[in-house]
């Protein structure tokens, strides 16, 4: 038992812990089950419905079932999360619900990555964790900014784009090594990216 403690496994020990469970995956069943058919019998594709969304949200339910039941894990919590947006674009993006296609909202599963890392970074420690804070926040925007291309609204492509702006790449990114140096030299340590430091220890270091 406590080694499945130290690997944050949970073991139902009571009846009530394992009705819990059940309610947890009955109810995580419906929602499911729900999305697929409301966007189901609301579409106007003929043809066989699209087995990517089946597959995504079904791989959620087993995560998010896992990691809310068995497993205290934010890797979990994260495809979890990850796999249910995905399913989620893929749904609009495979059944024609809206005008664009995959091929448009592709950038948008870049945001979900992003988007999912932030609540498995406080799942564990009930709190905002930097390390995982920084990347959420580069994925999210990154993806914005390749879906501004994707979705033509920016009227060249990203190669051409990229073909008379990349010095504008080489400055931002010298300006961000500027800042961390910066950073490190006022407060005379790492860049929190570097180290796994919260938000919540910090603003309680200083209180102190």
């Amino acid at each position: 038992m406590k080694k499945l403690e130290e690997m944050n496994i949970k073991v139902p020990e009571t009846r009530t812990s394992i009705k819990q469970i059940l309610m947890l995956a009955a109810g995580l069943i419906l929602v499911m089950a729900g999305i697929l058919l409301t966007i189901r019998k609301n579409s106007s594709v003929t043809k066989v419905f699209a087995i990517r969304p089946v597959m995504c949200l079904s791989l959620s339910a087993i995560f998010l079932f896992l990691a809310f039941a068995f497993i205290k894990n934010g890797l979990f919590l994260f495809l979890g999360i990850f796999s249910f947006l995905t399913g989620i674009i893929f749904l609009l993006g495979d059944t024609e619900l809206v005008a664009p296609t995959m091929r448009n909202l592709w950038p948008l599963i870049v945001v979900a990555s992003g988007v999912s890392l932030f609540p498995a970074g406080i799942y564990k420690l009930k709190r905002i964790r930097t390390v995982y804070l920084f990347p959420a926040i580069a994925l999210v925007g990154l993806g914005l900014f390749f879906f501004l291309f994707s979705m033509h609204i920016v009227k060249i492509s990203f190669v051409q784009f990229f073909a008379k702006s990349w010095p504008v790449f080489l400055v931002i990114f010298g300006v961000v090594l500027v800042a961390i140096f910066l950073w490190q030299q006022a407060h005379k340590k790492e860049f929190p990216y570097m180290s796994d430091d919260s938000i919540g220890t910090r603003i309680d270091t200083i209180n102190k």
